[in-house]
């Protein structure tokens, strides 16, 4: 997990996030300093705005969830868990 960001954060602000959560992770400094100027890997907006993914193997992930909460109460260095939202389904005409 890189990083919990608020959901009233807009698309927008969420793609700049994660450009430069991704950038921090995957990047050298020479590299983050050309990305700034040439972003080969921009953050797109995917699944009808519910998830962004920004990078290329790995990619870095942002989607909206429910319920985030401690895995264990008793130990913060469990983790957070949560559960993910069901993807919207692909109306075809018939």
């Amino acid at each position: 997990m890189a990083a919990v960001l608020t959901p009233q954060l807009g698309i927008k602000t969420v793609m700049g996030y994660t450009e430069v959560l991704y950038a921090q992770r995957e990047y050298e400094a020479v590299d983050k300093l050309d990305a700034l100027t040439h972003n080969p890997y921009p953050a797109q907006s995917v699944n009808h705005g519910r998830e962004v993914v920004c990078g290329h193997n790995p990619h870095l992930r942002a989607r909206l969830v429910e319920n985030l909460r401690e895995k264990d109460p008793g130990n913060p260095e469990a983790g957070l868990i949560w559960d993910e939202l069901p993807r919207p389904e692909l109306k075809l005409p018939t």
